[in-house]
């Protein structure tokens, strides 16, 4: 049976948009990226990956995959919408599709403070955070498991070397 979707979108879907660009599938054995529910609430990675796809999807803006952060207000305001237009239903929501889910998590807007907590608040939906990042203290004090699902890149030694974390 497949899943329906009681929204595909937020407001102007900036922030909160259903995942929806692999067809579905019409036989058993097809195998697709199934669609989900994207929390866009920061674009691009602080890491160096040669062989991630960020650098494709950001190929054509000037600061390439520099990572930068949306507003703290419209990403809670849509979370807030969210949960109440899939009131009932729980979900699975990727903050880490366009951006590694820790981008930020140096700085003064990190997604443990802002995002989680709110998933903390409810208790239908899940947060799927994709790292590569090794900064996890504030994820761990937040004592968060039955809200958040932490899925993390794990690479032979000679491809982690060539995935070196920076900062800009």
């Amino acid at each position: 049976m497949l899943e329906k979707f009681p929204v595909n979108k937020i407001d102007d879907g900036s922030i909160i948009k259903l995942f929806d660009k692999t067809p579905r599938p019409t036989r058993l054995t097809d195998v697709v990226c199934p669609h989900f529910y994207e929390l866009k609430w920061a674009n691009g990675c602080n890491f160096n990956c040669a062989w991630c796809y960020l650098n494709g999807t950001f190929r054509f803006r000037p600061q390439g995959k520099k990572p930068y952060k949306k507003n703290v207000t419209k990403v809670v305001d849509h979370l807030d919408k969210f949960f109440q237009y899939t009131n009932g239903t729980s979900y699975l929501i990727n903050s880490g599709e366009i951006s590694d889910s820790l981008v930020f998590e140096n700085d003064g807007a990190p997604l443990t403070r802002n995002i989680i907590p709110k998933f903390m608040e409810q208790d239908n939906h899940k947060l799927l955070i994709l790292t590569k990042s090794t900064q996890i203290d504030n994820l761990l004090k937040l004592n968060a498991q039955k809200h958040v699902i932490t899925s993390f890149s794990l690479n032979s030694w000679k491809v982690t070397q060539s995935c070196t974390e920076y900062y800009y």
